[in-house]
């Protein structure tokens, strides 16, 4: 996975039934504290694949949200009979924080979103909020277009730091210090320590190229 402030490999190694271990590789991250919110996933190891990604609450707050997104779709992965699966996503604000998002799925264009308020505009999934998408999101997709559409609502998400000059906040706490901690680098015991990691952010619009391609 990466986008213009993240790089990151997850693989599962399995036997076809049973998580035998997790592999986390942090190319590029925002903060310096991330690489060991890794440790979080071991917790994986001798859960059942057919399970899918089960971590309680304090685990997950101990990881990476990036991780774990990749850490749930490697173990839906590896339950297909595909051996690739590729999603590609691009993201556009404009005035008012309206948004243009869109995904092709192994080439194939699925999502192309209007979002604004919040909530998409437009479609199958007309006025869902993204805040609740996958609540509401299960009952108009399948569980294959569904996985896709929450793949999308993080690349959203993340988008939102384009507007944000990165390099300008010395530390993670200097802009979450009355936000709940949601990940590892948030913590309260963290904050102080989860340096950013200057420099480390990339513009592909300005590129020119994908994500990813240093790797095909």
């Amino acid at each position: 996975m990466e986008d213009d402030y993240h790089s990151f490999a997850v693989a599962i190694r399995h036997d076809g039934e049973v998580i035998e271990g997790v592999e986390v590789e942090s190319r590029r991250t925002p903060w310096v504290t991330c690489p060991t919110a890794a440790a979080a996933l071991d917790a994986l190891k001798g859960q059942r694949l057919a399970a899918g990604l089960r971590l309680d609450a304090e685990t997950r707050v101990h990881g990476c949200t990036h991780m774990l997104d990749q850490a749930g779709l490697a173990i839906a992965h590896a339950l297909r009979a595909t051996p690739q699966l590729e999603y590609r996503m691009e993201v556009e604000a404009g005035p008012g924080r309206v948004v243009r998002a869109e995904l092709a799925r192994d080439g194939e264009p699925l999502f192309a979103w209007r979002i604004e308020g919040g909530a998409i505009v437009g479609g199958i999934l007309d006025g869902v909020p993204l805040a609740t998408l996958l609540k509401h999101g299960s009952a108009r997709l399948s569980p294959a277009d569904l996985e896709a559409a929450m793949a999308l609502r993080r690349a959203v998400h993340v988008s939102g730091a384009r507007a944000i000059d990165m390099d300008a906040i010395p530390t993670s706490g200097s802009i979450a210090s009355s936000l709940a901690p949601t990940c590892y680098s948030l913590l309260h015991e963290i904050r102080p320590l989860a340096l950013r990691n200057k420099g480390s952010a990339r513009n592909f619009s300005g590129e020119g190229r994908w994500p990813l391609s240093d790797d095909l």
